[in-house]
């Protein structure tokens, strides 16, 4: 089969996106549409080539890594295929589906974590109860200060 040919300015164009991308100047969400269905068609042929290391990988202590990157791909191909509200909403579907999924074990875990946060005085409650983030006794709290830039108060 004989090799497709393209303009060389459309040539010198997808070298310097390639470039863009491999510097990370440029995200794959930012190039036009077609090209980004290049990019992930090769990820996905790369991938079914390789997928028995992938299921070798799986079963060792890298999953992690891979649900981060396999997330990471899903949000590129968000960015390039859906518009900002349509995002939005398979972000709120995605969270509400994880939440009930969520186990009473997950839900002590969050729930100690908050009070950690609170008992460290990294979670700013003030401003749930008075309107300025002032507290009761009139006074700036630590947090508001921490905030604007200032020191946290011993």
């Amino acid at each position: 089969m004989p090799r497709l040919k393209i303009s060389e300015v459309a040539e010198k164009h997808l070298t310097r996106w390639l470039e863009g991308l491999v510097s990370g100047e440029i995200q794959a969400g930012a190039l036009p549409p077609s090209v980004v269905d290049f990019y992930y068609f090769g990820y996905f042929e790369g991938r079914e080539s390789r997928q028995h290391e992938i299921d070798e990988i799986r079963q060792t202590s890298h999953q992690g890594e891979i649900d981060r990157l396999t997330r990471l791909v899903d949000v590129y191909w968000a960015e390039a295929h859906l518009t900002k509200d349509q995002r939005r909403e398979r972000i709120l579907k995605r969270l509400d589906a994880g939440l009930q999924q969520a186990d009473a074990a997950t839900w002590d875990r969050i729930e100690a974590e908050l009070y950690a946060a609170l008992s460290d005085r990294q979670l700013n409650t003030k401003h749930l109860l008075v309107a300025d983030n002032t507290s009761a006794s009139g006074g700036t709290s630590r947090d508001s200060n921490v905030e604007s830039g200032g020191e946290r108060a011993a």
